[in-house]
């Protein structure tokens, strides 16, 4: 079960349990919190007794890059992502002093909240992380040079005949747009066929690959915990870790978390007494009162 979300299940850095144990599913990517929840929801219907932790994680710029496939040059540019992904930083460190926005020192290394899994086997505790996976990268063929486009000449193409000014711009030439759009993926398609008629999607705009981990892991703890903050184990992830969507709307007041909806139908249709009626795939969940 560690194997299949470890091996299968993408990574995207945003906190908090976002679609839950079937959308990691349907979509093959997920938080750490996803795939902690899909991880622990198969053990349970195995019968083992799972849980949740949740404490703080140290990474090395090494391997943030390998996981996240980010980089780590400017330790600013890391802790703007993790703002931006609402992750909770405990601590960052970089090659040279210095405070955000501003030093452009790169990252060392990086503490912050995580959440990964704790399952008893044969009588015993062990500390799964599910989410964290090192990748190989491809890097993608240069576009622009294999299209045979120029910016300055489409540009000048585009504006042929058309009023620029410094604030708009009218009567562009669609026509010359239109045009340059389909030689440029006509040159690129035959780019294609010549060169690599075999390529993937990776092999043309770059991409990454899960390294896949196969064999037994039993450890008691995560070798990247940084225990200089405690941790705690949880039988359930709380709500806070959980983004919401209330409906409100004429009598109508009904909260969902973002996991118990994803990938289902949330609709809000009218009756034959054209009052407004919110359902769940199909199933009325609120309504009006009468009056």
């Amino acid at each position: 079960m560690y194997q299949y979300v470890r091996n299968n299940i993408e990574y995207y850095p945003v906190f908090g349990s976002q679609k839950g144990a079937l959308g990691s599913v349907l979509d093959n990517q997920a938080t750490a919190h996803d795939q902690a929840t899909l991880m622990v929801e198969l053990l349970r219907a195995s019968g083992f007794e799972a849980n949740y932790v949740r404490g703080i994680a140290k990474l090395s710029a090494a391997q943030l890059a390998e996981w996240w496939g980010v980089s780590t040059a400017n330790a600013c540019g890391v802790l703007s992502l993790l703002g931006q992904a609402q992750i909770p930083v405990y601590e960052i460190n970089a090659t040279s002093a210095g405070s955000c926005p501003g030093t452009v020192a790169a990252l060392t290394d990086v503490s912050f909240e995580h959440v990964w899994v704790k399952v008893r086997i044969n009588g015993s505790w062990y500390a799964f992380d599910p989410s964290y996976k090192p990748h190989t990268f491809k890097t993608g063929i240069d576009l622009a040079s294999a299209a045979g486009y120029n910016a300055a000449n489409h540009l000048a193409s585009a504006q042929s005949g058309a009023t620029v000014t410094g604030d708009y711009v009218q009567n562009i030439n669609r026509t010359n747009i239109r045009f340059n759009l389909e030689k440029y993926a006509g040159i690129l398609a035959g780019h294609l066929r010549t060169s690599k008629p075999a390529a993937t999607l990776d092999d043309v705009i770059g991409g990454k690959t899960i390294v896949p981990f196969y064999g037994a892991l039993r450890q008691s703890a995560l070798p990247y915990q940084n225990t200089a903050w405690g941790s705690e184990e949880l039988a359930e992830l709380p709500g806070y870790m959980k983004p919401t969507l209330r409906v409100q709307y004429q009598g109508i007041d009904q909260t969902y978390t973002s996991d118990a909806i994803y990938g289902r139908r949330l609709t809000l249709t009218y009756n034959g007494a054209n009052q407004p009626v919110l359902k769940l795939d199909g199933v009325a969940v609120g309504a009006r009162a009468r009056q």
